[in-house]
């Protein structure tokens, strides 16, 4: 009997369902094999670049075969259809409309955001399937709908939809979408083995034995996905898992690495603003102090002076934090032998990114990196291309872990332990209230602002994510820093920007508006949005009582923006010094304390800081730390608590109404030190003085 339009009309149907099935193998088998394998492995991309492109096909033809799947065998899953939506509404609800988002984020459970967006997809999906069913004339006798067949509409359908999410996305909502599509991608291929003909003629009419094969099957493949899960996507952040499946060192305080970095992975930074993926982070960085942190006049005058005395040895240690690179590559010795190292990256990516721990109490530069693998390619294109198919090693590699988040991270660097000529020890930066300087108490209920909260408020819009990334600006107090910059290939658009951004930040502006609403419930955001509020870095009153001539002013001051004491840093460098102006009503100025005098702040001017003194007890010279033998006269601002400064000014008692300012300044270095660095006697004139906190009072 010859073909008939139906029978040429199901053979259509039939080649289209079969169709969608081929694709759906096709993009599995290659999928197994990323799945187990590593970027390193024999054909790993090329099976990576099969899976996303038949994943593709498979995308534009799952609905036409599905369809025609069900129109040959007259299935008409409407209610099961339904029953399936009803939980994916919800997911789309909860987190791909953001109704539950504020929740996820103080939560632990921010990577299953994109979950929203694949949950809507896939509703969408099931939606046009169930209506366009019931619209299709029958070809033949339809047959019961199977649960299976419903379960692996929607394992498949998600996983899709979570494979454009992942596709789309960035940052950690990016990864948990590709987590979920690999496990639904693997359970669907256990699901659907009753379609299998073969399978169930086997299981005969025996459902219960199918089901229990089928689950067994699906419990043995879920475990499966989450031991390849943890290594996939957490061991790196671990310090078991870095130690274990990376290449390791550690940086110590006065020798070179054993095993250092080969120089491939080092000198990379611009790099990571030309792949299409940290832009805007990269152009941050490019203006940064960190970014010039060797490559500025201050370090190499300080370094040339240590390896004129101590050799080039005694580099070491200060290249741990300013050229850790150097550092990482074990050249510190050779490229510091002159004194002065050619232009680097200073604190690079590589010298944060590639950090996984440190040891306790961290400081002086000394934590634990791993080497990051390097992706396989005949080119620096070819290997770049790779990176962007998978990057999960490189993140893994080079992505913040807990070590890094964490306010430790920063103290490996900025928490400086040293060993006086005396053989004693001395802390001469310590953001952290412990050890031997624990300023005082503090209460354990209020919320502790982070290092990171400050200075690097996360008011970066992240591209294709919801969560904002870090400033890599890092605002503090190094508001000069274009006037020292020594690298010759200085972005100074970024300088500009930076500088800018610290003015900001100096003068109270905290980047607060540019952060998501959601972490308004936050308490440790509340605590940082509340100090970034406060105008100066230090809040000041006055109280002012004249007697005849005599003028007492009470001058109390308070840390009220920074989370650690204040001044911090190289306290032997900067200065920190009471400026008091008293005018009378026409604004002539009757006395004064704290006014420079040639450049210099008066000795009798209120101060806070430190006294640093060698062995004969002057002040170090030239930021000679190696001759350190005791500090003198410390006196810091802890975070809330109050200090104050009683001075007496003489002016007329004929003179009218007083108009009293009292300000704190703020000078990067001393004027010695500057005309050291820079070697002019004019040097210090570089130096802006900058005000960090004033008030004002008018007495009678």
């Amino acid at each position: 009997m010859a073909p008939t339009k139906k029978n040429y009309f199901r053979q259509f149907l039939v080649g289209i369902s079969r169709l969608g099935f081929l694709l759906f193998v096709t993009c599995s088998a290659p999928a197994l094999w990323v799945f187990v394998g590593e970027p390193g492995w024999p054909g790993y991309f090329p099976a990576l670049n099969a899976h996303v492109w038949a994943g593709y096909a498979l995308l534009a033809i799952a609905l036409p075969a599905l369809l025609a799947h069900l129109w040959i065998t007259g299935s008409r899953p409407l209610l099961p259809l339904i029953v399936a939506a009803i939980p994916l509404g919800g997911l789309w609800w909860l987190f791909g409309r953001g109704a539950g988002l504020h929740l996820v984020l103080d939560g632990y459970l921010y990577r299953i955001v994109s979950a929203g967006n694949a949950a809507g997809l896939s509703l969408l999906a099931l939606v046009l399937l169930a209506v366009a069913v019931q619209l299709l004339p029958r070809l033949e006798r339809p047959v019961p709908t199977r649960w299976s067949g419903v379960l692996l509409a929607l394992l498949a359908g998600t996983a899709m939809g979570l494979a454009i999410t992942g596709m789309e996305g960035r940052g950690d909502t990016r990864w948990g979408a590709l987590i979920g599509h690999s496990a639904l991608g693997l359970i669907s291929l256990a699901a659907i083995a009753p379609h299998f003909r073969v399978i169930r003629e086997k299981w005969g009419g025996s459902r219960s034995k199918g089901t229990a094969a089928v689950l067994l099957l699906v419990s043995v493949t879920a475990g499966l996905w989450a031991l390849q899960t943890d290594r996939k996507y957490y061991s790196g952040f671990r310090e078991d898992g870095a130690e274990r499946r990376w290449e390791t060192l550690e940086l110590t305080a006065g020798q070179a690495p054993e095993h250092p970095f080969p120089s491939s992975v080092l000198g990379q930074s611009a790099s990571c603003g030309d792949s299409g993926c940290h832009e805007e982070i990269t152009a941050q960085w490019q203006g940064s102090t960190h970014r010039f942190s060797a490559d500025n006049a201050l370090f190499q005058a300080a370094v040339a002076g240590l390896v004129r005395e101590r050799g080039a040895e005694a580099a070491i240690a200060c290249a741990n934090c300013h050229d850790p690179e150097r550092a990482l590559a074990g050249t510190v010795v050779a490229d510091y032998a002159e004194g002065h190292a050619a232009p680097g990256d200073g604190v690079s990516c590589i010298a944060c990114h590639a950090a996984y721990d440190a040891p306790s109490p961290t400081g002086n530069g000394i934590a634990r990196y791993r080497l990051p693998k390097t992706y396989p390619g005949d080119s620096p294109e070819a290997q770049k291309r790779n990176l962007l198919s998978d990057p999960r090693q490189h993140r893994q590699s080079m992505q913040a872990s807990r070590h890094l988040m964490s306010n430790e991270g920063c103290g490996v660097c900025h928490r400086l332990d040293l060993k006086t000529s005396n053989g004693a020890h001395v802390l001469l930066q310590n953001p952290y209230r412990a050890e031997k300087d624990p300023g005082p108490a503090r209460d354990e209920n209020e919320p502790e602002v982070s290092c990171s909260l400050c200075h690097m408020p996360t008011q970066t819009r992240q591209e294709g994510g919801r969560i904002p990334l870090y400033d890599h600006r890092w605002p503090g107090v190094n508001v000069d820093l274009p006037s020292y910059v020594t690298h010759p290939n200085a972005d100074h658009e970024a300088l500009s920007d930076v500088q800018a951004a610290t003015q900001r930040f100096m003068q109270g502006g905290g980047g607060t508006a540019h952060m998501p609403d959601e972490f308004s419930e936050n308490p440790e955001f509340q605590a940082y949005a509340e100090m970034a509020r406060g105008a100066g870095l230090l809040h000041v009153s006055l109280d002012a009582v004249r007697e005849g001539p005599t003028v007492s002013l009470t001058v109390t001051t308070t840390n009220h923006r920074a989370a650690h004491p204040f001044p911090i840093g190289a306290l032997d460098l900067q200065e920190v010094w009471l400026h008091v102006v008293v005018r009378n009503a026409e604004g002539e100025v009757l006395a004064t304390i704290g006014e420079l005098e040639g450049g210099r702040v008066p000795p009798g001017a209120p101060r806070l800081g430190a006294r640093e003194l060698d062995q004969a007890g002057k002040p170090l010279r030239e930021h000679r730390l190696f001759e350190l033998d005791q500090v003198r006269d410390k006196r810091v601002l802890w975070p809330g608590a109050p200090e104050d400064d009683v001075v007496s000014l003489q002016v007329d008692s004929a003179a009218g109404a007083l108009d009293i300012e009292a300000r704190w300044l703020f000078r990067r270095v001393n004027p010695d030190f500057a005309e050291f660095a820079l070697g002019t006697p004019q040097a210090i004139a570089k130096f802006g003085v900058h005000p960090i906190g004033r008030a004002k009072v008018i007495v009678p």
